[in-house]
């Protein structure tokens, strides 16, 4: 996705697919009526958004999904009434942020949740005061970042981490000192990054590029707290081998322990 009129030498507007074998453009071709800021791919199809107005001849205000074989438009028009700018897929729905109010015919301050299926706003309203610019989840916690002070009902500056199922923001807060917040967001084993107009994150200097614990429990500044929890892989309850994978912020001593059901 991008503002482009062609790539391969063949014309694509806004939209194309590349075949990952051998970099060729695909005959895959949605044609957005201007640029596509952000896809996320799930269940056949491809969801999309950005600044446009129609989707393969069909209007799609700022939200829209189609076939990822055939690049045909699905019937599932959210319309948005301002520019979404950021995607993120939970196990049913998918999460949108941008500078929007409205959501699926429910008001909704630039971040909100809708049905997978049905394209139905959902009730999560996190509410922010200011643009949402990206999103990640990590299976259990929504991460959002961009130009807010206040989400999730709580004030958390340029990034927050928010409750998949209330929307609230949780105690987890990278403390960000900021110019125009974070710019994305993007979560992969235990760890958040982000990049934006930020200069620290609590009293450590980091200059537009950040990666910070997702153990709420761990502070960004190096002072050593408990690890609370631990991620079990494999069947639960167990019997025989148990594979556990754990993370903390920095090197020193963590705890394990294994309990009986009783």
């Amino acid at each position: 996705g991008g503002a482009f009129t062609s790539v391969g030498g063949q014309g694509r507007r806004c939209l194309a697919a590349i075949d990952a074998s051998t970099a060729g453009t695909t005959a895959w071709d949605p044609n957005a009526s201007d640029r596509v800021e952000d896809l996320v791919v799930g269940g056949g199809r491809v969801y999309m958004c950005g600044a446009f107005t129609a989707i393969g001849g069909q209007f799609r205000n700022w939200l829209a999904t189609v076939d990822a074989t055939t690049g045909v438009p699905i019937p599932w028009n959210r319309n948005a009434d301002g520019i979404v700018t950021s995607l993120a897929l939970g196990e049913n729905s998918v999460y949108a942020g941008g500078s929007f109010t409205l959501l699926g015919g429910q008001s909704r301050n630039r971040i909100g949740e809708v049905d997978l299926a049905t394209g139905a706003a959902t009730s999560w309203n996190p509410s922010s005061d200011g643009p949402v610019l990206g999103l990640a989840t990590s299976g259990s916690t929504v991460y959002a970042s961009g130009d807010f002070n206040n989400i999730g009902g709580q004030a958390r500056t340029g990034i927050a981490s928010l409750d998949p199922l209330s929307g609230t923001a949780t105690s987890w807060n990278a403390d960000l000192t900021v110019q125009s917040g974070a710019k994305s967001v993007a979560f992969a084993e235990g760890t958040v990054y982000a990049w934006g107009a930020f200069t620290a994150v609590g009293s450590e200097a980091r200059p537009g590029l950040a990666a910070i614990s997702e153990d709420q429990n761990v502070s960004v500044n190096g002072d050593p707290r408990t690890l609370e929890s631990v991620l079990l892989l494999g069947p639960n309850p167990t019997r025989g081998l148990l594979q556990i994978r754990y993370s903390v912020a920095q090197a020193g001593r963590a705890t394990l322990e294994l309990l009986d059901v009783s």
